[in-house]
């Protein structure tokens, strides 16, 4: 969870226990408004209009938190504030879902990120790419595979498949930098998904087999 907590149109971060008390107000004010909204509406897909202006913003706020919450960069959706939003059957992307053909793509462009890994490795003897440097994109990628390796063992869902966990694993990558205890090793493929995440994994980029 998110130890920042920011008002209710903004994702910065509040450190005063007053302001966080305000912002969290503000943000339970706007949940209660949605709430309504369905009552009425009997879904939380705030139009984009006059009349729903403010609730309507909010919304697409909560979405882009989430998204950036994803991606591995800060943002004041906590996961309280999830699970808030979930239990009211919230919709995260407005998006259509993603074809087979954009899939394959996808996949293509994950598959091209892991093979320049496994050549920076060759080069410089590991899989652990600085985030200052020429290889910005390839240190992005990096990144994002191990926050979603993190949260997948939290049960949430995204797009690290166990295929793709074996693929970065068969090439020595290390999913955290942190020392870890001696004797201490990673649990197989099918021992996260049976131990963690059974029945919570829907992968939004289908994996593809060639």
């Amino acid at each position: 969870t998110n130890d920042s907590i920011s008002g209710s149109d903004n994702n910065k971060p509040i450190t005063s226990g007053r302001q966080r008390k305000a912002a969290q107000q503000a943000w339970d004010e706007k949940l209660d408004a949605l709430k309504k909204f369905k009552v009425e509406h009997g879904h939380t897909n705030v139009p984009k209009n006059e009349k729903c202006k403010q609730i309507g913003r909010w919304v697409n706020n909560q979405r882009q938190f989430y998204r950036k919450r994803v991606e591995g960069e800060t943002s004041s959706l906590t996961e309280d504030r999830i699970k808030s939003l979930e239990e009211l059957g919230f919709v995260w992307s407005m998006k259509k879902p993603v074809s087979e053909g954009r899939a394959k793509i996808l996949q293509a462009q994950w598959e091209q990120r892991l093979q320049e890994l496994q050549e920076y490795k060759q080069v410089h003897g590991d899989c652990n790419v600085p985030l200052k440097g020429k290889d910005r994109e390839l240190s992005k990628f990096v990144m994002n595979q191990r926050y979603y390796y993190k949260t997948i063992l939290q049960g949430e869902k995204n797009s690290l498949t166990p295929k793709r966990i074996q693929d970065l694993e068969n090439i020595g990558f290390v999913w955290t930098l942190k020392g870890r205890r001696e004797g201490d090793k990673f649990l197989s493929n099918e021992e996260k998904w049976e131990r963690n995440i059974e029945g919570k994994f829907t992968s939004p980029v289908p994996y593809y087999s060639k």
